[in-house]
């Protein structure tokens, strides 16, 4: 019997657990909406409402802030408890005033916050797209602060719709992350990817057969394409040399 999916949204209220290395995550959460085995609480409003847990791999979430979430609910057996185990997580991108302002208050003050926006009013499309920001044109912020917003917001926005494409096909939180790593912005790297999916064959774990599967899904016209020839020479030819010992074979075979 296949598992039920909930869809629903939610809003971090602690990160219980986190490991970079891993991308995975527990974190218990509160939510509107009507979904099973939830206990009943307070926000930090005071507000009656429901929260539970979500654990497993994830990007890592910023406590406070909205998402919209994909996940199976399951029983944990170590903490005699449900929880729901995430398939996709997507935050809720913040573009008014007021949304970019209560993000930011989760990684600087309220006041530092007012002035990145004096200075960049769409600092998070900014940064999701690659576009160029100084910021020393902004009033209290140093190298070291600017460097830490400009990640949170990356791993926040910037992966989430790339996780989004890529984790039907079992491409982990981990890899995505990794990949974009050889990227200047999230945005160049989607759009690679929708270009030429076979450089997903960089990653280690990820071999030519499970992402040509993966590809001629995102891409079917790619099953003639010189991008597809070439991933499938990279891993014919280091199989051979794993394998027997060189890389020689006669022409006629590759035919």
């Amino acid at each position: 019997m296949e598992e039920e999916i909930f869809s629903f949204k939610i809003v971090p209220r602690q990160e219980r657990f986190y490991n970079e290395n891993t991308a995975y995550g527990v974190y218990s959460f509160t939510t509107d909406n009507d979904i099973p085995n939830c206990y009943e609480c307070y926000d930090p409003q005071m507000n009656k409402t429901k929260g539970c847990i979500l654990a497993g791999n994830v990007q890592r979430l910023t406590v406070g802030i909205p998402y919209e979430v994909k996940a199976k609910l399951s029983f944990s057996k170590k903490y005699d408890s449900y929880q729901y185990e995430p398939i996709t997580v997507t935050p809720d991108i913040p573009k008014s005033y007021e949304a970019q302002v209560d993000y930011l208050r989760t990684q600087v003050t309220i006041t530092q916050a007012k002035n990145i926006l004096a200075a960049y009013p769409n600092v998070v499309d900014d940064v999701i797209n690659g576009r160029e920001i100084n910021y020393r044109k902004i009033k209290g912020i140093g190298e070291k602060s600017w460097n830490k917003i400009k990640d949170n917001l990356i791993k926040n926005y910037g992966v989430a719709d790339i996780i989004t494409m890529l984790r039907p096909y079992g491409v982990t939180v981990k890899m995505v992350q990794k990949l974009l790593s050889s990227y200047s912005s999230p945005q160049i790297l989607k759009q690679e990817l929708e270009k030429n999916p076979y450089i997903l064959t960089k990653l280690k774990g990820l071999g030519f057969k499970r992402v040509d599967n993966l590809a001629l899904k995102l891409v079917p016209k790619m099953r003639n394409s010189e991008e597809r020839t070439i991933a499938f020479l990279r891993y014919y030819f280091q199989w051979l040399g794993e394998n027997e010992g060189d890389t020689w074979i006669p022409v006629n075979q590759l035919d």
